[in-house]
């Protein structure tokens, strides 16, 4: 696997209630960035590609957990997303089949944020 430049493109920024999610392109590297205000990190990708079915597959390897956490996300009509998988190295999921497994409610859209106004 590597990196599927289009599909970064789609997934360039992202906001939900939980927080703001960036996938940032870089000429040699993609780096994906989170803030949830009070904490942030930035951790690279691994590898980002879409599936025939549309799934977005990405794979971000973040240093501060020593942990690669495998995301699996699909487009919805209105242009948002939504993560479908969210698993371990190890295939222990926090998200599966678009559920967070503590939970079992759905995960919520995450809708691409305004450009900054310059």
């Amino acid at each position: 696997m590597g990196i599927d430049r289009p599909a970064v493109a789609r997934l360039l920024a992202a906001r939900s209630q939980q927080g703001h999610r960036a996938i940032e392109l870089a000429d040699d590297h993609v780096v994906h960035c989170r803030d949830f205000g009070d904490a942030r990190d930035e951790a690279e990708v691994l590898s980002l590609s879409v599936s025939a079915d549309g799934l977005i597959h990405l794979r971000v390897y973040f240093p501060s957990a020593k942990q690669t956490r495998e995301y699996g996300m699909i487009h919805l009509p209105d242009g948002a997303i939504r993560a479908i998988h969210n698993r371990s190295e190890k295939n222990e999921y926090s998200i599966k089949d678009g559920k967070f497994t503590q939970t079992g409610k759905p995960t919520p859209p995450q809708h691409k944020c305004e450009p900054p106004v310059s």
